[in-house]
């Protein structure tokens, strides 16, 4: 169980990920063998009755965010279980999840301008070894510039483009 979702295994390999205390808190499944269903409940915690469900069959994955259990063609499952062989995936997630994520990957303090943390971004690394590799590649992407401080890094608004 996750905070609001139930993830039931029907003999399978599969990977959940689930972050509370996100900008955008969701339940991401993906189903690489097997079967599963993914059970939306408003607090999977307390044992609630399911408010929606779905099964997934392999190749598929699926998300709970706004309490509905829908598939996702965005993410396919050799992106989502890149984390098990060393790789990186981050599609459409704000900024700030971005960061945490790294943060939790490098052991490093991650900080942003507040004005920054809500847009969106898009990394996908099959060999993810270097926060610094992949800061260059979203502070690219999204036009940003980081510099080091104690412990990590800043990530601050990059320079205007000249006309």
């Amino acid at each position: 169980s996750t905070f609001n979702a139930r993830v039931v295994v029907t003999g399978t390999r599969f990977n959940v990920q689930a972050w509370r205390d996100a900008i955008q808190p969701q339940t991401l499944v993906s189903l690489e063998e097997g079967g599963v269903r993914l059970e939306s409940q408003s607090d999977a915690n307390a044992g609630s009755s399911m408010d929606a469900v779905i099964t997934l069959l392999p190749g598929q994955t699926a998300r709970v965010d706004q309490g509905v259990p829908l598939l996702d063609a965005g993410v396919s499952v050799p992106d989502a279980v890149s984390w098990t062989t060393g790789g990186l995936t981050l599609i459409d997630v704000p900024l700030g999840d971005a960061l945490t994520a790294l943060e939790r990957r490098f052991n490093i303090d991650l900080e942003a301008d507040p004005s920054l943390v809500l847009r969106a971004t898009t990394y996908v690394d099959p060999e993810a070894r270097s926060v610094e590799d992949i800061l260059d590649a979203i502070c690219f992407a999204l036009n940003l510039n980081y510099r080091p401080i104690l412990n990590g890094f800043r990530i601050e608004q990059g320079p205007t483009p000249s006309s």
